[in-house]
């Protein structure tokens, strides 16, 4: 990746406008002085001052004895990730908390049928919603077990929307936990269960919104799900999960 691709990432990807990306990379390519990170970068002079505290209050530079320095681009880059993540729980759980005060307005309107959810994240938001407002929720995991780890950065921030709710999540018998995932679920307070032939990633929420996930055939990385609001079919599929179940994880 050239430096301009890396200067526009920085844009979009972390929000920096134009002089701080061009002096935060100056900066990591060695410029150990205001003089320095101004010629390497293009930012005026006296402009450099302000741009590096800017940087500094975002986390990327640190002061030196003489100049800033960079702070691990890593160790960095996932803080602001985890910042990010903290901050939409919050704005997650306030719209839901408006949702429910818009539904007093409107006691009657409709929630029920079945919907297709297309996209990872649209297939996440739309199960964290029904997550809000559950008291029990039954996660079934079959390619999702594999891929713990992975979501774990994901699902962290929202598990405080799992405290106080009856959670269990069910895994294929053969299938072995990191030492990761099992804090994991320690932390989503989870009761793990293990069950034989495990075809689909599924969650089921207080016995009435159900959720079938598969990965999308036509876009790889991505998901697609079902959600169907029926207490019938809901109390069948976990009738019949409660029937193939092996052992307690």
């Amino acid at each position: 990746m050239g430096l301009e691709e890396l200067e526009e990432k920085l844009r979009t990807v972390l929000g920096l406008n134009k002089y701080e990306a061009r002096l935060y990379l100056a900066v990591l390519r060695g410029a150990k002085t205001p003089q320095e990170a101004a010629a390497a970068s293009d930012v005026p002079l006296p402009r450099v001052y302000d741009v590096a505290r800017r940087l500094e209050h975002k986390g990327l530079l640190r002061r030196g004895e003489k100049w800033y320095e960079p702070v691990d681009p890593e160790e960095a880059t996932s803080r602001i990730a985890s910042l990010k993540l903290v901050e939409a729980a919050v704005t997650a759980r306030n719209i839901a908390e408006l949702g429910k005060r818009l539904k007093e307005l409107a006691p009657r309107a409709r929630s029920g049928g079945v919907e297709l959810v297309r996209g990872l994240e649209e297939v996440l938001a739309t199960s964290l919603a029904i997550v809000a407002g559950a008291r029990e929720v039954v996660f079934v995991a079959w390619k999702a077990a594999e891929r713990l780890d992975l979501v774990r950065p994901v699902i962290e921030p929202y598990l405080d929307m799992l405290r106080g709710k009856k959670v269990t999540v069910i895994i294929p018998e053969e299938y072995r936990l990191t030492r990761e995932a099992e804090e994991l679920l320690g932390k989503m307070g989870a009761r793990t269960l293990r069950m034989k032939g495990l075809a689909l990633d599924m969650m089921i929420a207080d016995s009435t919104h159900i959720v079938l996930g598969v990965p999308d055939p036509e876009v790889p990385g991505e998901a697609v799900a079902i959600v169907v609001r029926s207490p019938e079919f809901a109390s069948a599929l976990l009738a019949s999960i409660w029937k193939n179940l092996v052992k307690e994880g």
